[in-house]
């Protein structure tokens, strides 16, 4: 899936596993040439983007293929366990981002009659 936006350029990638679970998430958001991430700006009345541009001295226009800060990746990888009847019944989801790693489980409790 792709996203962009004002601000954005976000690709989105989903693994499924047999049993039709999301296994893994790919994200990678690079910032959009039109509004620099981190970069100062308005919105004239007609809703276009206006960078900030202090003294009359306008920044260098970014490289896209050089500005590694500029892009972040993030991959979120899901973990099933499963009762008898193939429905999952825990779902440890774990966050990967350059700086960190973070887990979270997700426990339910189904009643079959």
């Amino acid at each position: 899936m792709r996203d962009r936006n004002w601000g954005l350029d976000t690709v989105t990638t989903t693994s499924y596993s047999e049993r039709g679970d999301i296994s893994e998430q790919r994200m990678t958001a690079t910032s959009n040439l039109a509004f620099p991430i981190g970069g100062a700006f308005t919105i004239g009345e007609d809703g276009t983007i206006i960078p900030d541009r202090r003294d009359g001295v306008s920044d260098q226009p970014p490289d896209p293929d050089g500005d590694l800060e500029r892009t972040r990746r993030t991959i979120i990888e899901y973990r099933y366990e499963y009762d008898q009847n193939g429905n999952w019944t825990e779902r440890t989801v774990v966050n990967r981002e350059e700086s960190y790693e973070q887990s979270t489980v997700h426990r339910r409790t189904l009643t079959y009659f």
